[in-house]
């Protein structure tokens, strides 16, 4: 699950810090509708948090869950970098919030009751050492590609290249 939190907050930190650009200058969206489309995005994502760990817990079933959200999250982000108008990407980025909030409350689920109770903190510590990688070093290289590689208006190519590196071994790492 390590891996898997690694690919997913290295392909979200990819993404986030370039989507307002490519909103505004990409697809014309205004300032107002940068804010719409995370804020509506993170507040889909903490409802169904708040819902998806009470459901995994009374099905007694949380690798659905936790596959299910992965697999969303997966989907939604390439279609983010494919996306004309900006409604299609507060769509994409919907998929891909909801992905995240099924997915958080079951994997922590699982990783506690996949330890036992004196190694909890190694668990979780391993966890999170995969989100924070994941989330330290797919910034760099979003700049590296920006800056040096791609002329400044290719942000797709961000968006696309997550099917090979992002979202492609994270199914594999549950």
């Amino acid at each position: 699950m390590s891996l898997g939190s690694l690919f997913s907050d290295a392909a979200t930190e990819m993404l986030v810090p370039v989507l307002p650009i490519f909103l505004t200058q990409s697809l014309g969206a205004t300032g107002t509708v940068v804010g719409l489309v995370d804020g509506v995005a993170q507040a889909l994502r903490n409802f169904v948090e708040g819902f998806s760990g009470a459901i995994s817990d009374r099905l007694r079933q949380r690798r659905p869950f936790v596959l299910s959200g992965y697999i969303l999250s997966a989907v939604a982000k390439p279609l983010m970098g494919v996306s004309t108008i900006w409604e299609a990407v507060l769509g994409a980025r919907l998929l891909d919030r909801l992905g995240a909030g099924i997915r958080a409350a079951p994997r922590d689920a699982m990783i506690a009751s996949s330890v036992d109770r004196r190694e909890e903190a190694l668990g979780f510590g391993l966890e999170g050492l995969g989100e924070y990688a994941g989330t330290f070093a797919e910034p760099l290289l979003t700049v590296f590609l920006l800056f040096v590689l791609l002329k400044s208006d290719e942000f797709s190519f961000v968006f696309l290249r997550r099917l090979r590196f992002g979202d492609g071994r994270r199914p594999i790492a549950l």
